[in-house]
């Protein structure tokens, strides 16, 4: 399965425009990571483009799955028996070291974001849902505590001000946008 098949078969599911997944996958990206291929600033499990934790404690400090390793099944689970090499990683199922999302591509990395939402219980990228990106961000991807909504949704605004000051104004906000993609050349 390649970037594109995977794109167009989940924006067909949720009838979004590829182009509505890459704008919104874009901007999600550049308020976790600013765009860039980090770890989570601070030294936090989060990792990649949209901060997929590697390692997860609970609150007795037992580790368990993390989400980029829930990520990482769910893309795997596309590819089926052909699983590419990319998606295995040495000691990934060891819940202390987990999967390292930033150890892919770009390209790869939206894969990971595209099958975890896509199989996700109750999330739905759909352009009603996508429209709202703050929202869908919050309830959708990020795992903080309710207590710091507001602050946090506050923060996704902010950086979507500051998205928009690197782009042209565009006709449709949904079509054309490639920032992402300029930003990281194949």
């Amino acid at each position: 399965m390649t970037y594109e098949e995977l794109l167009n078969s989940v924006s067909s599911y949720y009838g979004s425009s590829p182009e509505l997944l890459e704008n919104s996958m874009d901007r999600i990206a550049y308020h976790e990571s600013k765009g860039k291929n980090v770890y989570q600033e601070g030294g936090g499990p989060g990792a990649g483009l949209f901060q997929y934790e590697r390692t997860f404690k609970d609150d007795e400090g037992v580790y368990g799955q993390a989400g980029g390793m829930t990520a990482r099944n769910r893309l795997a689970g596309f590819f089926g028996n052909n699983v590419p090499d990319w998606l295995n990683q040495e000691g990934m199922n060891n819940p202390e070291i987990g999967f390292d999302a930033s150890r892919l591509n770009p390209e790869q990395q939206k894969m990971l974001f595209l099958a975890d939402k896509r199989m996700t219980p109750n999330v739905y990228m759909t352009p009603e849902n996508l429209s709202n990106l703050t929202n869908f961000w919050a309830t959708s991807h990020w795992k903080g505590p309710e207590s710091q909504y507001e602050d946090r949704t506050a923060s996704f605004d902010r950086d979507m001000e500051d998205y928009n000051k690197f782009i042209q104004p565009i006709d449709d906000v949904y079509a054309g946008n490639d920032k992402l993609n300029r930003a990281f050349p194949k």
